[in-house]
């Protein structure tokens, strides 16, 4: 296998890389967020799987610095878009919440608590999930109630549970 083999290679494999270096640091450090965490996790990672990488280059030399810089390159290209797609999975779930209060400050730069909790009515946040469920096709609107129109979302609903319980949050 020439170098560039090798650096697809570590590649296509730093998502398992950097799910399990995330896993033991989740662990390891459960009193930070769990955002900064994963954050922390991908550059870290980034530098081992490099050093790895560095490690092949040791073993197997290349033609020119040239050879060195476009695997760096496409090793770096390739992983940061990997650990960007993960990172965003990751927040999928916290980041909409977060947002909307955040806008709701924007327009009213102070609002007290209990304020929030009246723009955020319970019925309404029900109402509103409900809505994009169907939007989506996930749901059926049938007279008063509804029915179960599509499990992708519950699928992926019992992948992030098991990821969680995994990461142990």
């Amino acid at each position: 296998m020439t170098l560039f083999d090798w650096s697809t290679l570590f590649v296509f494999l730093s998502p398992i890389f950097q799910f399990l270096f995330h896993a033991a640091s989740a662990r390891l450090f459960k009193k930070e967020s769990p955002q900064m965490v994963v954050i922390y996790s991908i550059f870290i990672c980034a530098f081992i799987l490099i050093l790895g990488l560095g490690l092949l280059w040791s073993i197997e030399p290349l033609r020119s610095c040239i050879d060195y810089f476009i695997c760096m390159v496409y090793f770096v290209i390739g992983y940061f878009a990997v650990a960007y797609s993960y990172f965003n999975l990751f927040n999928i779930s916290e980041t909409g919440r977060r947002l909307k209060i955040l806008y709701e400050l924007l327009q009213s730069p102070y609002l007290t608590e209990s304020k929030l909790q009246d723009i955020y009515g319970r019925d309404e946040i029900v109402q509103v999930r409900l809505d994009r469920l169907c939007a989506i096709g996930q749901l059926k609107k049938e007279e008063d109630g509804y029915k179960i129109n599509s499990k992708t979302l519950l699928y992926m609903g019992h992948f992030s549970n098991f990821w969680h319980r995994l990461l142990k949050f």
